[in-house]
């Protein structure tokens, strides 16, 4: 219970100072998705799709690689961007992602496994979509 009580506490602290707005959790979640892959800046902005919020999300991604979350490197002038290497609060990140996909997957795992549906499986079916074919 101790060590649960530390992860908490420092997942807290973590998303308090990072994940401070909805375009910097946005991108951690985003970075956290996909943590071994380089992004453009371009491909950032297109993969979260803002709604006219573009400035926002360049503000937010400036802002993680200023506080150490996200790496940059300029390479044939295009900025990629990328998740810190720094296992402390790559860790973090990777732990914020799964708590924010968590509802989700809970969602999914509800669904797919309702008693209605494991009892009658094909309840929801057309009975002309049940009847066996007929091959001549």
């Amino acid at each position: 219970m101790d060590r649960k009580a530390t992860v908490s506490e420092e997942l807290r602290h973590f998303v308090m100072e990072y994940a401070d707005d909805d375009y910097a959790a946005s991108l951690i979640i985003f970075f956290a998705a996909y943590p071994f892959t380089r992004f453009s800046r371009l491909a950032i902005v297109h993969a979260l799709n803002p709604d006219n919020c573009r400035n926002q999300v360049h503000e937010a991604l400036e802002k993680l690689v200023d506080k150490g979350i996200i790496n940059t490197r300029v390479d044939n002038g295009t900025a990629l961007y990328w998740l810190i290497d720094n296992s402390a609060t790559r860790r973090l990140v990777l732990q914020f992602g799964r708590l924010a996909m968590s509802p989700r997957r809970l969602q999914f795992r509800h669904t797919s496994s309702s008693p209605s549906r494991i009892k009658q499986p094909f309840a929801g079916l057309s009975a002309r979509l049940l009847t066996p074919l007929r091959v001549s």
